[in-house]
């Protein structure tokens, strides 16, 4: 069954030119009890490069958003709960591993096991019971979402990447050249979105560009943009199955005073 995903990623992109100076999600107007507390964080002075060791994990219980808070590449792994690779495939044995005549043999294994014959019941359960597991499928990515930073050369300084467990944001920040940079990253449940905000201060250092490296490739996925609606899209097909996919980035530029 062919299985059309709504909304895979929507992408706001909230660039900050009109501010003075950076500052994070405001907390000063939270109650005590909803503070972060030192236990609550997890900091690093430096990028990750290891997804299972070094990423910091974003999620809204629909997809997933793995950063590593490189300071020219920022690269998001992405993963979203319908990319499985099981199911009706590309060939037409599709048994999902069952072994056909398996039913006929159940007599004979309990009549082994009554008599006591456990070992030679055992060999006949695996002959003719125990299946093949190779088109179960498994979870999938749907690969990397990279934003490539320019004038990004020289020193980096006061670099911080952090996750911020009690209110689920991410963020990286840090100096190049005299101006500061940083990233704000969450996921939102109900709009089904992985929402960033960059800034920079002083204002007009944030340049960047767009790209994505798809984990399925096999059916040659093809990129649609569509600059009049601010609308990126990445359209194929999952490898192993060949269920539709649809991938969606969107923009909105703010110009605006922050806090």
């Amino acid at each position: 069954m062919i299985n059309l995903l709504r909304l895979l990623l929507l992408l706001l992109l909230f660039l900050v030119a009109g501010c003075n100076s950076i500052h994070p999600l405001p907390t000063q107007d939270f109650p005590e009890s909803r503070r972060t507390s030192a236990n609550e964080r997890l900091w690093y002075q430096y990028p990750g490069q290891d997804w299972n060791s070094q990423a910091l994990h974003l999620g809204n219980g629909y997809f997933g958003a793995s950063f590593f808070g490189g300071v020219k590449q920022e690269r998001f792994t992405l993963g979203e709960k319908t990319f499985w690779t099981g199911g009706p495939g590309d060939s037409t044995n599709n048994t999902y591993g069952i072994l056909p005549g398996g039913k006929d043999h159940i007599r004979e294994i309990r009549q082994l096991i009554l008599a006591g014959r456990i070992e030679e019941a055992d060999q006949l359960y695996a002959r003719h019971m125990m299946g093949d597991y190779s088109r179960f499928g498994s979870l999938s990515t749907i690969g990397n979402l990279c934003l490539n930073f320019k004038n990004h050369e020289g020193t980096i300084s006061n670099y911080v990447r952090e996750l911020d467990l009690r209110q689920a944001i991410g963020s990286v920040s840090y100096e190049v050249k005299g101006i500061s940079y940083r990233r704000e990253y969450f996921c939102s449940h109900p709009a089904r979105a992985l929402v960033l905000r960059l800034t920079c201060s002083p204002p007009g250092g944030l340049s960047f560009d767009v790209g994505i490296d798809p984990a399925h490739r096999k059916r040659h996925p093809v990129v649609e943009v569509s600059p009049d609606k601010g609308l990126w899209e990445l359209s194929g097909k999952i490898d192993d199955n060949n269920r539709l996919t649809g991938n969606y980035l969107s923009s909105v530029v703010c110009f605006c005073n922050v806090w």
